[in-house]
């Protein structure tokens, strides 16, 4: 596979800007409270939760975004994958003079 630098960056610069995943898409209490500590691999105590403070609704909505970053995130490793097997091309004249 070849990859073309000039034609990517040129590409990159045509394509629409489009907002990253907040983590506030999800109540700030969930994720404070609840997403933190787990990701940290503290104890989450349910002596230590309002409850409430949130509802299930804002934990599926945690679920769907931890779903979307787990997505994300394979998405970004195939891109990896492709640069990686991209066999390097000799550039017809110097490079450094």
């Amino acid at each position: 596979m070849r990859i073309e630098p000039g034609g990517l960056a040129a590409a990159l610069k045509e394509a629409q800007e489009e907002p990253t995943l907040s983590p506030y898409e999800v109540s700030e209490y969930v994720m404070e409270h609840i997403f933190k500590p787990l990701r940290q691999d503290n104890p989450l105590l349910f002596a230590d939760l309002d409850f409430d403070a949130f509802t299930d609704e804002d934990i599926r909505e945690l679920e769907i975004w931890m779903e979307r970053q787990t997505h994300m995130e394979r998405i970004l490793a195939d891109l990896s994958n492709i640069f990686c097997a991209a066999e390097p091309v000799s550039r017809p004249g110097r490079a450094f003079c």
